[in-house]
């Protein structure tokens, strides 16, 4: 898959000096994140705020928001609660 903000990452990477084994791990990361999101029909901002306010012991997840339709984007993401499954399922990814 490609990903236009390579610059960025190689900055990043520079930055954290972590090299680019550390860039091909994220991006296998997100390749599986949108996958399991888009099995669902949803996006990964779906999945981040869903993932996010699984944990009772998070009220509300702050996202910032430049234009009119990315608000309406965040706010839309309430309508997914993920099951404890795909909790575990997000979370074994992720680690």
């Amino acid at each position: 898959m490609a990903y236009e903000p390579m610059k960025k990452l190689a900055k990043l990477n520079n930055h954290l000096n972590v090299g680019l084994g550390a860039a091909d791990r994220v991006f296998d990361i997100l390749d599986k994140l949108i996958e399991f999101s888009s099995e669902r029909g949803k996006s990964v901002l779906d999945l981040a705020f869903a993932w996010l306010l699984w944990n009772k012991n998070i009220s509300s997840v702050i996202a910032g928001a430049t234009k009119p339709e990315q608000v309406t984007s965040n706010a839309s993401t309430c309508d997914w609660d993920l099951s404890d499954d795909e909790y575990q399922q997000v979370t074994a990814i992720l680690d």
